[in-house]
Parts: C-alpha cells; sequence; structure tokens
C-alpha cells in the first residue's frame, strides 16, 4: 500500500503578541524561524527559538507558539500531512 501525502509549506507573520493557541498537526512539521524570536510551549516547558533556528512537531502533539517579544516574527512551515489530514486543529 502507497500513503500519498501533501506537501504544505507556509510563511506566517506574528507581530508582538500574537500567536497560535494551543493545537496539534494532522502531519510532521518542521519550523524555521526567519527572524525575531518565537516562544514554543509544549510538555510543561517553555523554548526560545531565535532566528536561524527550528523545531520539529509530531502528529497530535499538543503545543502553543506566541511571539513574547516586542518586535515582529516570522517563521516558515512545512507540513508533510496524509492525504485527507487536517493541517492544524485547535484543542480546547
Amino acid at each position: 500500500m502507497v500513503l500519498e501525502y501533501d506537501l504544505l509549506t507556509v510563511i506566517m507573520d506574528f507581530p508582538s503578541g500574537a500567536g497560535v493557541p494551543k493545537h496539534v498537526h494532522g502531519g510532521s512539521v518542521l519550523v524555521m524561524v526567519l527572524s525575531g524570536e518565537i516562544t514554543l510551549k509544549e510538555k510543561g516547558a517553555e523554548i526560545i527559538k531565535r532566528t536561524g533556528e527550528s523545531w520539529t512537531e509530531k502528529p497530535g502533539d499538543e503545543h502553543v507558539v506566541i511571539n513574547a517579544g516586542t518586535a515582529n516574527v516570522r517563521v516558515v512551515v512545512n507540513m508533510l500531512l496524509p492525504k485527507g489530514a487536517e493541517a492544524t486543529t485547535l484543542v480546547k
């Protein structure tokens, strides 16, 4: 059986205070910070990622990202999604 995937690449800008509340992805994710620094909150930890740094996310991992600084942040997000999977789902 051959699984089919979609590759989704998105550039996101986060002004000061902006972010994405608790969410999960339907596939594997690779995020790289293009400018600024962003805070990643997952598994009870807060990690600041700066320009040039990256991280990965597994399908179903709950996490939050927020620009806690004063400068704008730009990231590039690459998602490898199985056909029909939701890119992002907010967690209540």
